[in-house]
């Protein structure tokens, strides 16, 4: 790909004068407008680094209108010579000299993955995660069509209907295989209240449920069973059959005469099941094939106590470290996670929150709350040179 961009010149249309930054990565092009509040991924139609490049005679030139880039690899039943692919949202960048960065990523490390960067008005900085997006898109083609399709074309079943993940033909254990496994990255935003709530529920089935198809096992339900239950798209048990998940064949539901023992460990799923909810969340940050639906940043990250204007971003050449500069004087370098640092960091905030919380207990209750003012006001005082009573009386008198 290098021979090729620097024998030629590309001719970028529609690129206006208020077009502030303008990138190469790979074979894709990174653009953005000052008065779109997005940064665009464009495609160039036609053209691939992967084949061969054009003879002399046929290569493009500056000079020969016939042979331009904006015809050369445009195909003939194509009136377009450029598609828009992606709009990354980066909200209040209305400016237009603020430009944004690609880290190209590794190609030996499975942890530097490619990072767009950009930064707004008000002290924020945009990351995208450029391989999140096709590693999102792979688990999402790979999930059950009902949590998928926005309007399914089969009606939802209610809780006497076939299990969906339940077939008609024996296998070896009487559990629904898993869903796919999650990428690390998706967590469930559902909050806990709402899933308890949700295994209430999912008992109160169980227990109906058992009385029909005499299952044994209510009283400890599995939660893939659950969230299959709840999104079964079926209306039958034949449709159930050809339903069921394309990753193992599913097996019918134990009868009275034949009921295998649950096993001692439970089904082997790392994460909770994943939910509509859960895709429809995902899919703001994370969804290809809708240009015109903008993909919210995958990571913010703040300037705190200044009014920071980040007009330039750089990367480390290892990735490790990216460099904003913008206004007030100022340029702010951000790390990236060590792994499982983030982790780290987030139990160390945990542990000074409920260190917080049971300060504000002993001071709600009228116990600890004066001594450490007290405390900080002597230490005031002795800096400034000025005597300290240490009497609780005298203190309060003079106050």
């Amino acid at each position: 790909m290098y021979h090729m961009f620097s024998a030629y010149r590309f001719l970028l249309p529609r690129m206006r004068a208020n077009e502030s930054s303008v990138m190469f990565h790979e074979d894709f092009i990174f653009s953005r407008s000052a008065n779109e509040d997005c940064i665009v991924l464009w495609a160039i139609v036609g053209f691939s680094s992967a084949n061969d490049p054009p003879r002399p005679d046929e290569a493009p030139t500056s000079h020969d209108p016939s042979q331009s880039t904006l015809s050369y690899f445009k195909p003939s039943n194509s009136s377009q010579a450029y598609m828009r692919l992606i709009e990354f949202s980066a909200p209040e960048t209305e400016i237009l000299t603020m430009r944004f960065s690609i880290f190209p990523g590794l190609p030996n490390s499975v942890a530097q993955h490619p990072i767009l960067a950009c930064g707004n008005s008000y002290s924020k900085i945009y990351f995208w995660d450029l391989s999140r997006l096709e590693d999102y898109n792979d688990y999402r083609s790979a999930l059950p069509p009902q949590l998928t399709q926005p309007h399914p074309s089969q009606p939802q079943p209610d809780s006497s209907s076939a299990h969906a993940s339940f077939s008609s033909e024996p296998s070896s254990h009487p559990y629904p295989s898993p869903q796919p496994r999650r990428p690390p990255f998706l967590h469930s935003t559902r909050p806990r209240a709402a899933r308890s709530s949700s295994n209430s529920t999912s008992n109160s089935h169980s227990n109906s449920r058992s009385k029909r198809d005499h299952h044994k096992d209510a009283s400890n339900p599995n939660p893939m069973t659950r969230i299959l239950r709840d999104q079964s798209p079926s209306a039958s048990s034949t449709t159930s059959t050809s339903n069921s998940s394309s990753h193992a064949p599913a097996p019918a539901p134990p009868s009275s005469t034949s009921q295998a023992q649950p096993p001692a460990q439970p089904y082997p799923t790392t994460t909770i099941p994943t939910t509509i909810s859960d895709i429809r969340t995902w899919d703001k940050k994370y969804l290809l094939g809708r240009p015109l639906q903008r993909l919210q940043p995958h990571k913010e990250e703040i300037v705190k106590g200044l009014n920071f204007l980040g007009r330039q971003t750089a990367w480390s050449r290892g990735g490790e470290w990216c460099v904003v500069v913008g206004s007030m004087r100022c340029v702010g370098v951000l790390g990236r996670w060590e792994e499982g640092e983030e982790e780290r960091e987030k139990e160390k905030e945990r542990g000074r929150g409920r260190g917080r919380g049971r300060g504000r207990g002993r001071g709600s209750s009228g116990l600890g709350s004066g001594l450490g003012v007290r405390g900080r006001r002597e230490r005031e005082m002795s800096e400034l040179g000025m005597d300290v009573e240490t009497e609780g009386g005298e203190e309060g008198d003079s106050e």
